[in-house]
């Protein structure tokens, strides 16, 4: 028998990707130290399983890039989505805690809302981005929008004014302030993986869906190949995505003509002959202790840009994803750090640009000590300082206890900066 009442207790959460799912985790477990007795289900992927998350579904079979993507999708997504709808109706947890992931969790949204349940959305929804008349759909189905990014807070304001609704968004602070941080460090990282000592480290990051990883990583793969012809000490290692497989990648690089490395450094330690080195569950080291970043445009971005690591950023996407993008699209930045400096930092390179010989062009100045390495490192700092300070985590938790009528927000824990 379907529940009449909220349970206190229980907590829905959907983060439909990598980043939403690092970040979701997050917050579970700070809700989980404030009251060890909440229980959590939903739709996530491996961290937020092992934070508690009674999966639902898992989110890697949510993963689809691009408008052409989803469609072929349709069927699997209104059967998942029938499933969150028959969940919410049985067991009405008092909390839907919806991370990122626009496209699926607005509608959750919708959902939630009629079914009289509060709504929690926790790295608002880009529709600065497009579609900024949905300030009103934001408006009718959520009832506190955390904001992770500095001028989201105005913005829903402003536009909440134009469109004569009132959205209560709050700045709390990016979540990768706190969690971008080298683990091991740059010296450790490069004696486990055995570098020479005159190495430099180009760190690749071609996404975290297979999609990404087909598209982005052979032209990345190959530009570095490029840029060794004049720095020969660059050695590239891909950081591999947490759900990927060392498959997938075999697969990329065999298609493009180039091999893994070995998963364990050869004796001797690793060289580019050896093939593309894999890194996994360590991307902060290795960015730490990079020269320099091939990058695809998301979050990947910002954690890249909060280690102060120059880099060039790339993306392709299907031809008619690229088509209605084009068409849509209201700003003048695809990467979040171009976004938050608030001007174009580092190069942008999209669809067919994205060549070997362009991603090399555009990246080399950036190996070069000098004053455009410079510039480039100072204004990622700056981006660092416009994030907000440490504690989104913490904030949001605040946030989600004062829904629950656990308390208000604690102002101990000070404004955002």
């Amino acid at each position: 028998m379907a529940r009449t009442d909220p349970d206190r207790q229980h907590l829905f959460v959907i983060a439909g990707e990598a980043s939403g799912d690092l970040h979701a985790s997050a917050l579970v477990r700070e809700l989980s130290a404030r009251d060890p007795g909440f229980r959590f289900s939903g739709i996530g992927g491996a961290r937020l399983q092992e934070a508690g998350l009674e999966l639902l579904h898992h989110s890697d079979q949510l993963s689809f890039m691009g408008f052409a993507e989803v469609i072929r999708h349709l069927p699997y997504l209104r059967r998942v989505m029938r499933d969150v709808r028959v969940f919410l109706e049985e067991h009405r947890p008092a909390l839907v805690i919806l991370v990122d992931f626009p496209a699926f969790n607005l509608r959750v949204a919708r959902i939630a809302k009629d079914l009289g349940l509060d709504v929690l959305y926790y790295i608002a929804p880009q529709i600065w981005a497009w579609h900024e008349e949905r300030v009103t759909t934001l408006a009718e189905v959520t009832d506190v929008i955390a904001c992770v990014l500095p001028f989201e807070e105005q913005f829903f304001d402003e536009k909440g004014k134009t469109y004569g609704v009132e959205t209560d968004a709050r700045f709390v602070g990016h979540p990768l302030y706190d969690g971008a941080v080298p683990s091991i460090g740059s010296s450790a990282f490069r004696d486990e993986m055995l570098l020479p000592g005159n190495s430099e480290i180009l760190a690749l990051l071609p996404g975290s869906r297979i999609q990404e990883i087909s598209r982005l990583l052979p032209p990345m793969a190959e530009a570095a190949g490029i840029l060794r012809q004049n720095r020969p000490e660059l050695i590239p290692i891909v950081g591999a995505a947490p759900g990927i497989p060392d498959s997938v990648y075999d697969r990329v690089l065999v298609r493009s003509g180039q091999k893994r490395a070995p998963s364990v450094p050869p004796e001797g330690g690793y060289r580019p002959e050896h093939g593309l080195h894999l890194s996994r569950g360590c991307t902060y080291d290795l960015l730490d202790a990079a020269r320099g970043a091939l990058v695809a445009s998301g979050t990947a971005t910002l954690e890249t840009g909060l280690l102060e690591t120059p880099m060039v950023i790339a993306y392709r996407m299907s031809r008619l994803s690229w088509w209605i993008s084009r068409r849509r699209v209201k700003v003048q930045h695809v990467g979040l750090v171009n976004l938050v400096a608030g001007k174009r930092l580092v190069p942008e390179l999209l669809q067919e640009v994205v060549t070997p010989r362009t991603l090399a062009d555009h990246l080399a100045p950036f190996l070069e000590d000098g004053s455009v390495r410079d510039e480039i490192i100072a204004g990622l700092r700056l981006v660092r300082g416009r994030l907000g300070g440490g504690g989104a985590t913490a904030r949001t938790a605040d946030i989600a206890l004062e829904l629950l009528g656990d308390g208000t927000s604690d102002s101990s824990r000070g404004e955002v900066i």
